[in-house]
Parts: C-alpha cells; sequence; structure tokens
C-alpha cells in the first residue's frame, strides 16, 4: 500500500483523504487518523489501520508531507467528515477536523 499511496501522490501531488480511499483498495476503513501529540485533531474518520500504517511511514522517511489545505478542496472531492474544523494546532476538548493534503514537496514556510 505504501508503494501505491506514494505513486498516487507522485503522480497528482496533494492528494487528499478522499481521492486516497477511491484510488487505493483497501485504504478506507473505520479507524480515525489523528494527530499523535493532538488526539481531537481528526485528519481523516475513515481509514483502515493498512494505511494509517503506509501514510505514518512515508509521513516519517519523509516521502511526503502534511500540507494544509482549504475544505473548498474536499468539497470540490464531494466528501468531508461533519466535525468543526481545527483552525490550529492546540488541545481541543472534543474532535475537529484539520484538512490537509499530502505532497511530495514540504509544505513553504510563511515569509515574515
Amino acid at each position: 500500500m505504501k508503494t501505491e499511496i506514494l505513486n498516487l501522490v507522485r503522480d497528482r501531488d496533494f492528494v487528499t483523504f478522499v481521492e486516497l480511499s477511491s484510488v487505493i483498495p483497501d485504504f478506507k476503513g473505520d479507524n480515525a487518523m489523528v494527530l499523535v501529540d493532538f488526539p481531537n485533531i481528526v485528519l481523516w474518520p475513515w481509514v483502515s489501520s493498512l494505511g494509517i500504517v503506509a501514510l505514518q511511514d512515508l509521513l516519517k522517511s519523509k516521502e511526503i508531507h502534511i500540507c494544509p489545505a482549504s475544505i473548498l478542496v474536499y468539497m470540490a472531492d464531494g466528501n468531508f467528515p461533519s466535525l468543526d474544523i481545527a483552525k490550529g494546532l492546540r488541545q481541543y476538548k472534543a474532535p475537529r477536523w484539520l484538512p490537509i493534503t499530502f505532497s511530495v514537496n514540504p509544505p513553504k514556510k510563511a515569509k515574515k
């Protein structure tokens, strides 16, 4: 699955969870992928265990990167969770969704 994810991200860049779920067999599942340090920040609520492990491995090896995204990207893809949007990386009392995409390039740092 790692190879399939990496190839998709290389081919399309800025890949959403919707795309991963529709293109890669067995990616979609019943698990939520969350940020380890922020357990109430949900990246996607419908991922298989294999999908989570594959993404974690690719992120750890820096073969792919998380990039911030607008909810509009997911609206265009036709699916998004019915959770409030996370406005930043902080501890929330209830689950919130952080819209992201995956890219082979790290996100550019904002200029000050």
